[in-house]
């Protein structure tokens, strides 16, 4: 009974992605990480940004994260469109572009919703 169990877990086959989805997955992995460090500078520089009398470079940071998101969210969206008119519906690679442009979507109303907070706090209050 054990055996044939193992047999048939070795018989079923998973087709490999596409070999040119190192872009989709930097789209799909980067976002988050992209988040994680822009919550690690948000609460890493405001004592910085008070000893030099400004937030300009706290606010330049989050933009420049914001971008990074978008841009795994753009990367994402043209590997969703190429899969677009794919007859398979267990596409995988079209399912990981559907997550990629909701998590660049969702984290960059996060970073968006941080960089409205840096802007409108003064980072010298205790």
């Amino acid at each position: 009974m054990m055996i044939s169990l193992v047999e048939q877990k070795s018989q079923e086959h998973v087709p490999p992605l596409p070999p040119a989805t190192a872009p989709l997955w930097a789209g799909v992995v980067g976002v988050p990480a992209v988040w994680a460090l822009q919550m690690e500078a948000v609460y890493a520089l405001p004592h910085w940004a008070c000893e030099h009398h400004g937030k300009t470079l706290l606010l330049i940071l989050n933009l420049c994260f914001l971008a990074l998101c978008i841009l795994g969210g753009v990367i994402c969206l043209r590997y969703w469109m190429r899969h677009e008119s794919a007859e398979d519906k267990d596409d995988r690679t079209r399912f990981l572009a559907s997550y990629g442009l909701f998590s660049s979507g969702m984290f960059s109303l996060l970073i968006i919703a941080q960089t409205i907070a840096t802007w409108m706090l003064d980072p010298c209050a205790t």
